[in-house]
């Protein structure tokens, strides 16, 4: 039930967590298309994933449910991932920079990354 001073922000952040889950699963499978596999099997190898992630947001909660290399602070596994994308498809890199630098201040959050690492971060992702 949606409590406070209105709805306003209720429509758009269930499109932001259904509608665009989608289409962030959408691109990230198509990119399998890469390794000569459909998407719809790319799906169906991604689910258990998926599914886990789903299940440490409903146990974990925000923000001890992040994982991965910003969680870590990464830096160099981030540089690798905006290479390949380069190379499979440039116009994902906007989004995945984007993702990234709003995933920043969970790992700060979580304590897992450090202020040093997130600014590296930060200014990688800005370049």
């Amino acid at each position: 039930m949606v409590h406070g001073k209105g709805k306003a922000p209720y429509p758009p952040s269930i499109c932001i967590a259904c509608n665009y889950l989608y289409t962030l699963m959408g691109i990230a499978t198509d990119l399998w298309k890469n390794f000569d596999m459909s998407q719809s099997d790319a799906v169906q190898a991604s689910m258990p994933i998926m599914t886990g992630t789903m299940n440490n947001i409903a146990n974990v909660g925000f923000p001890g449910c992040l994982t991965g290399p910003i969680a870590r602070g990464d830096v160099g596994t981030i540089r690798k991932h905006l290479e390949a994308l380069d190379k499979a498809d440039p116009s994902l890199v906007p989004l995945y920079k984007s993702l990234g630098l709003a995933t920043i201040p969970m790992g700060v959050a979580k304590g897992t990354l450090s202020a040093d690492k997130a600014a590296e971060l930060r200014e990688m992702l800005l370049a």
